[in-house]
């Protein structure tokens, strides 16, 4: 890989400001395709695949770093394609990891032994190959195989993903030293069904599409000790 990278800073006693534009090159990446219908173990070898790719973008960030309140965020735009002379035609195609836009933010509230924080995070859908078909052939023995048709490569995205973390937390101290930490934090506070991929039925007509999300609401209390 080839890096390039630009980048300004402005930094004070209590923020920072940072800009930066990246471009990147990458040579011999491999992709693996499970191949349709049925095959010996031996035919996987020929399913792995060699290509290039580039990834640049840019990269805006603001932080507050002292103070009872502080935190920073961050925006992304940005773009990843890969081309491999033995798939999609030839023609570049999105990576799997490419998000066009990206934006996180974070922040810290102290007051005395409380502490607060919260973090959002929202992206484009990462892109997926969307199969389009499914259709049978009988062989001469009269074994059927079956195929399934898609469509271009990484054609398709899912919907954008984005979510709230919370979490608040106490310090008590001890006679002996010991230093608690007992506090009860949230993922995934608005319980967003953030779909991690999609699920195809060929059995039923019309085919049968079901999101499989990732990790929703999921509240933990946590303690922790430390010696001071």
């Amino acid at each position: 890989a080839v890096h390039r990278v630009l980048g300004a800073a402005v930094e004070t006693t209590d923020y920072l400001l940072e800009a930066e534009i990246f471009d990147k090159d990458l040579q011999h990446l491999v992709e693996f395709t499970r191949p349709s219908g049925r095959r010996e173990i031996g035919d996987y070898l020929g399913s792995f695949f060699f290509g290039d790719g580039i990834s640049r973008g840019a990269t805006f960030m603001a932080q507050k770093k002292r103070g009872a309140l502080n935190g920073w965020m961050t925006y992304t735009l940005g773009e990843a394609e890969n081309t491999f002379a033995a798939l999609n035609a030839g023609e570049p195609f999105a990576a799997t990891h490419d998000r066009r836009h990206e934006f996180k933010w974070v922040s810290t509230y102290h007051l005395g032994p409380w502490s607060t924080s919260a973090s959002w995070v929202i992206s484009s859908g990462r892109p997926y190959t969307a199969p389009s078909s499914q259709y049978d052939i009988e062989l001469a023995d009269g074994s059927v195989l079956s195929y399934v048709h898609v469509g271009d490569r990484n054609a398709a995205r899912l919907p954008a993903y984005h979510r709230l973390d919370v979490s608040l937390s106490r310090v008590f101290g001890t006679d002996s030293g010991l230093l608690w930490d007992v506090g009860l934090s949230v993922f995934n506070l608005y319980d967003r069904g953030n779909v991690q991929y999609r699920d195809y039925d060929f059995s039923v007509d019309p085919v049968l599409v079901t999101d499989v999300t990732m990790l929703g609401f999921t509240p933990t209390i946590y303690a922790k000790v430390r010696f001071e």
